[in-house]
């Protein structure tokens, strides 16, 4: 025999030998299979080194009876009572050096293949695969929900005790599987960053078997786990349109910010807002009507989806607020109910005057103020168009405590469209007091400006002038002259 470290010395002829190799191949299932050969074997490898053999098997088998197995590993010592070691759980072992010649069993071990419940996207994709026990309590009874121990808490939120200090527990139902509910909440989120079209909200999931009816959340999360199952999203589709023009809607989802929530118990009042469905506006809106539609989209194999309006879902509508939108409930615009009234299924329709109020408002701790009247210029600009000038009056008429001092204020509100305004004060007819203009959230200035809109709410399109008395004089200041008569003229003669 030669090797590698034969050195040759004259012409030689060189033979190949041959010797049967000894491994025994089986696995641990052989008794439940049709051809036990094609799931596992010795053959030849690959690679074409001197590593020649290697034993090889079957991730995934189906046996006679229907059952279904996974590959474990590979071992060498392998016994039906389940004492064995594994040599690798790879489904390929390479025989080495003088593995190939030993008389060595080589056991495929397989296990029941646990069912997988494949939790699949919008776009069909599987995000995530949870594995049942076929003999485990999701499969012989739990199904998809469980009962915990939580802490126990009261309606503001707050932790209870017992009366030796320790908290107490109550019961609650929750799903299996949350890292199924993590992963499609952030896919959802991440589409909703790069379409400004929809806006959408994970609600359940529900079983699509390959034959048979689909099967809501409710009909399924209590039965057991019996196969492989395939579940998909059903989702709340939002959307909101500028209707001003209903011929020519323009997309304004992406010009909103959203608070969606499925789990709100549906109720508005003058105390709280549980709407399902909440948009704020963070930009001005200068349209006259706004419509929400609300639909409900049900997700299936190949990225199928079918949707249907839903109706009697309250939405909320805030208003910028002293910024770029705020859900502070002073804020909310208006709550309506989709479908309701003569709105179209699915629909939220918030309609906005062409006018909406604009009040100047002068304060000042001057007593003598009361009874006077002051001037301001209203200046309103629009976007291809003229600046447009009116003059205002405010009579200061009403005393008022604020702070431990006495302030004298007047008030005067005009119908505006939609636009931007600045007001200022004319010094001229007021020379007397010095005064500072502001406006909700800005800080005041000899002049104040602010954007009317339909999303304004209640002050957001107010302007405060405080007034501070710099002159005691009534008259600026004096001149004389004395009109003397002469020759039939008026000569003015000065001191």
């Amino acid at each position: 025999m030669v090797n590698t470290n034969t050195v040759v010395n004259a012409p030689m002829e060189l033979y190949p030998v041959y010797r049967a190799s000894a491994v025994i191949v089986q696995s641990s299932i052989d008794a439940n299979l049709d051809n036990p050969d094609s799931v596992r074997s010795l053959s030849r490898t690959d690679s074409g080194d001197q590593i020649s053999l290697e034993v090889r098997a079957t991730a995934e088998v189906v046996g006679k009876d229907g059952t279904k197995y996974d590959f474990v590993g590979w071992s060498r010592d392998y016994e039906p009572d389940g004492k064995y070691t594994l040599l690798t759980d790879d489904e390929k072992y390479p025989l080495e050096g003088s593995e190939p010649f030993e008389s060595v069993t080589y056991t495929a071990v397989y296990k029941i293949a646990p069912y997988k419940v494949r939790y699949h996207g919008v776009d069909g994709s599987v995000v995530f695969t949870a594995t049942v026990d076929s003999d485990g309590e999701r499969a012989t009874g739990a199904g998809f929900v469980h009962n915990v121990d939580v802490p126990k808490v009261d309606e503001s939120g707050n932790p209870v005790y017992d009366k030796n200090g320790n908290p107490e527990m109550e019961k609650k139902s929750v799903a299996y599987d949350p890292d199924a509910h993590s992963k499609i909440v952030a896919l959802l989120d991440e589409q909703t960053a790069t379409s400004g079209g929809v806006r959408e909200l994970f609600l359940e999931w529900r079983y699509v078997p390959a034959v048979g009816a689909p099967k809501s959340w409710d009909e399924f999360k209590g039965e057991p786990v019996k196969g492989d199952m395939d579940l998909y999203p059903v989702t709340y589709r939002v959307a909101a349109n500028d209707t001003s023009d209903t011929e020519r809607p323009v997309a304004m989802t992406a010009q909103l910010k959203w608070l969606l929530d499925p789990t709100a118990g549906n109720t508005v009042d003058n105390n709280a807002d549980e709407a399902p469905f909440k948009a704020c506006f963070a930009e001005p809106f200068m349209g006259t009507q706004l419509t929400v539609t609300v639909k409900r989209a049900s997700y299936g194999p190949g990225a199928s989806m079918s949707e249907e309006p839903v109706n009697d879902q309250y939405v909320s509508l805030y208003s910028l607020g002293s910024g770029n939108g705020s859900f502070d409930l002073t804020n909310r615009l208006e709550s309506k109910k989709t479908g309701e009234g003569g709105q179209a299924p699915g629909n939220a329709v918030f309609d906005f005057a062409k006018t909406h109020a604009l009040t100047i408002v002068k304060k000042t701790t001057d007593a003598s103020a009361m009874g006077q009247t002051f001037r301001f210029k209203v200046t309103k600009t629009a976007e291809g168009a003229s600046p447009e000038t009116r003059v205002a009056e405010v009579k200061v008429d009403k005393r008022q405590q604020e702070n431990g001092e006495t302030w004298y204020v007047g008030s005067v509100q005009l119908a505006a469209p939609a636009g931007i305004y600045t007001v200022e004060e004319d010094t001229a007819w007021a020379w007397r007091y010095e005064g500072e203009l502001s406006t909700p959230g800005k800080a005041p200035g000899k002049s104040a400006e602010l954007t009317i809109s339909s999303a304004s709410s209640a002050n957001d399109a107010t302007f405060t002038c405080t007034n501070t008395r710099v002159n005691d004089k009534w008259i600026d200041g004096s001149d004389r002259a004395h009109n003397v008569w002469s020759n039939g003229n008026v000569a003015k003669k000065e001191d």
